[in-house]
């Protein structure tokens, strides 16, 4: 049964490495992976704001090394799962796309 579970875990990675996100530092989106790492830390602290408990939340973020891909997944997976914050992810760049803030539908 573990190795089942580790199994689930590693497609969980994989799926989040291959999301984008709306960087701050960046015109396009970007996926989790390619992310900069001040960008990233921006982005958690953003959504740790949406948190059940903002103040929870933010203390996940303590002691993060946000070049480790191991550790960007793990925070997404805590925020959303364990604190109901909203992280904007998205499964293609094009969605990321139409989803930034002040883009008009046409």
């Amino acid at each position: 049964m573990a190795a089942r579970k580790n199994y689930a875990n590693q497609l969980a990675y994989h799926r989040v490495m291959s999301l984008y996100v709306l960087a701050p530092d960046s015109e396009k989106p970007v996926s989790v992976k390619a992310c900069s790492p001040g960008a990233f830390r921006t982005l958690m602290r953003v959504a740790s704001t949406t948190a059940t408990d903002p103040e929870k939340a933010r203390s996940a973020l303590k002691g993060l090394d946000w070049k480790s891909l191991v550790d960007r997944w793990w925070i997404i997976n805590t925020l959303a799962s364990e604190h109901g914050a909203r992280i904007p992810l998205f499964s293609t760049r094009e969605e990321g796309i139409a989803n930034q803030p002040g883009r008009v539908a046409v």
